[in-house]
């Protein structure tokens, strides 16, 4: 049985660097997705984005605390 694809499809992860953010990361890049990723600490950003980089991966890497509230003026 063939697994499902998430070819041309974006994904925007959040806590991507660690646990199951990592996780889902790296199952939505083995089904082809382009990653947004979002993590709070810089070096583990880049480390990961690197690493699925390496693998052939579209992935882009924002740093920012989602727990902030923003808001707009």
């Amino acid at each position: 049985m063939e697994r499902w694809k998430l070819n041309g499809k974006k994904a925007l992860i959040t806590g991507a660097t660690k646990g199951i953010g990592l996780s889902i990361a790296e199952e939505f890049a083995d089904l082809g997705a382009e990653l947004i990723l979002v993590a709070r600490n810089k070096d583990d950003l880049d480390f990961t984005v690197n690493k699925l980089s390496a693998s052939g991966v579209k992935v882009f890497g924002i740093q920012a605390d989602v727990s902030i509230r923003f808001e707009y003026v």
